[in-house]
């Protein structure tokens, strides 16, 4: 589908390759969790990223995102315009940053594609776009999507997860971030999927989103995270003065929150 868009938009496709691919990070550290130990956002996308910036845009150049508001607490409280310019100063990196779609819903979106004939991509039939499949900051909900929409891929990573358990020195499984409150490997949880073990009944807090973040984290000023995560949802959802982050990102919130 990215070669399909690329050649519909007209532009060159550039493929930005990391130093190690996800599996090794995971051996080597673990599964990345959202707020803690969150190597897949440094290692696998800003650094590539920058790197090549740094050599190849310009200061008169302008890099587009696609993001909005409404997909995560984090652009709601820290994107209001749409034009930013900013120094990424760790990687000595200036941006002019066009976001076009910050203030726009799902039904503009949508309108948007049918009107300029945008090529659709297979995945969001069911449901979802661009779902980081780093795990880091998806839910149980929508992991338990993702495996029974692609049951070849479900198969891939629960041989992945057990190549990686076999490896572990610790006595301890490497978990990742939707399966760690119950304690269920990757492996165990897809065999579980496969005999309809699970339960049938699943919500979550569709207002948060892992993808596109990554990039723009720095945007933080250097804040720590959980105390960042905490004022956003006290000023967004009213009267959460210390949020546990991982709460947050587990549990479903009803309606009215939202």
């Amino acid at each position: 589908y990215v070669h399909t868009y690329a050649s519909w938009l007209g532009a060159d496709l550039i493929t930005l390759k990391a130093s190690i691919d996800y599996w090794e990070g995971v051996r080597k550290w673990g599964y990345p969790w959202l707020w803690r130990n969150r190597w897949c956002m440094d290692r696998l996308k800003r650094i590539p990223f920058f790197e090549y910036a740094r050599d190849n845009v310009r200061h008169s150049d302008v890099v587009v995102m696609g993001i909005r508001r409404g997909e995560s607490l984090f652009r709601m409280e820290n994107f209001g315009k749409g034009m930013y310019r900013y120094h990424y100063e760790r990687f000595g990196v200036w941006l002019n940053l066009w976001l076009p779609l910050l203030h726009t819903d799902s039904r503009v979106v949508n309108e948007l594609i049918g009107r300029f004939g945008i090529p659709r991509s297979p995945v969001w039939r069911v449901g979802f776009s661009g779902e980081c499949m780093c795990m880091a900051g998806t839910s149980k909900g929508r992991l338990i999507k993702i495996l029974n929409a692609y049951p070849d891929f479900a198969e891939y990573v629960a041989k992945k997860d057990e190549e990686i358990q076999r490896a572990r020195r610790s006595k301890t499984p490497a978990l990742p971030a939707p399966l760690s409150k119950e304690g269920v490997t990757l492996s165990e949880f897809v065999k579980r999927l496969k005999n309809n073990s699970l339960d049938p009944w699943l919500d979550e807090y569709e207002g948060k989103s892992c993808q596109g973040s990554c990039m723009l984290f720095d945007l933080g000023d250097g804040r720590d995270a959980l105390d960042q995560l905490s004022s956003i949802a006290d000023k967004h959802l009213g009267g959460a003065t210390k949020i546990d982050a991982a709460q947050l990102v587990e549990e479903s919130l009803n309606e009215n929150e939202k």
